[in-house]
């Protein structure tokens, strides 16, 4: 694809550059094949004009500069190509665009429902919905656990204690963290254990095809 450059001019007449959040640019090829890339802009990309403001265009004398002015570089967080989107940062999506109150929304809709497998040890919760509340700030621990909301484990019958111990027999890592107490039930009193406690949940344990190690896979895409 040949990349067309035309001159830019950024007019904001009635706007301070302050409130700009990002920039989108539109890369064409001039035959209507192009792409849509969307880049963040932070405060300290912002350079506010000062009396000792000044750049050189030619590179031997310099000019004052007369404007606030914005960092562009060369990075891409959001892009959009093929009538599909893409996350690039899904770090910047959470923080400031909303994903992670989504994800939050996800995660404490997929809760009851691991409760009602009845095969956590809740007695010391008074309000066992709340028994996931320390791992907030864990956002990978968050997205595997709003992944769960529509699991077909969790409502299929598959996840009970049988299950799970036999399954911890192979895995030697989910073993030792995965504790089943003298009641059958498992204990979460820490947040290691929750955190391969939902790596189970989310069917993570799999198994090398050529010598069958057991390793916890971090995305599994369907080989069927």
């Amino acid at each position: 694809m040949e990349l067309i450059i035309h001159p830019l001019t950024l007019t904001l007449p009635s706007k301070n550059l302050s409130t700009v959040k990002g920039i989108v640019y539109y890369l064409c090829d001039g035959q209507g094949n192009g792409v849509v890339v969307y880049q963040h802009k932070y405060p300290i990309a912002l350079h506010k004009k000062t009396k000792l403001s000044y750049f050189s265009a030619n590179g031997r004398t310099l000019d004052e500069v007369t404007h606030d002015s914005i960092d562009i570089n060369g990075n891409v967080d959001f892009f959009y190509f093929d009538n599909k989107y893409y996350a690039l940062n899904i770090n910047l999506l959470e923080r400031a665009y909303g994903l992670e109150q989504v994800i939050n929304n996800l995660a404490a809709n997929a809760t009851p429902h691991i409760i009602a497998l009845n095969i956590l040890d809740v007695s010391n919760h008074p309000n066992p919905a709340d028994i996931f509340n320390d791992m907030h700030r864990n956002r990978n621990f968050m997205r595997r656990l709003a992944t769960t909301a529509n699991s077909p484990l969790l409502q299929n019958g598959t996840i009970n204690i049988a299950n799970i111990q036999t399954l911890i027999q192979n895995f030697p890592i989910l073993g030792r963290n995965i504790i089943i107490n003298q009641a059958g039930l498992i204990e979460l009193s820490s947040k290691k254990q929750k955190l391969y406690f939902i790596r189970l949940l989310n069917n993570e344990a799999s198994f090398t095809a050529l010598n069958l190690e057991p390793f916890l896979a971090v995305g599994k895409d369907s080989a069927a």
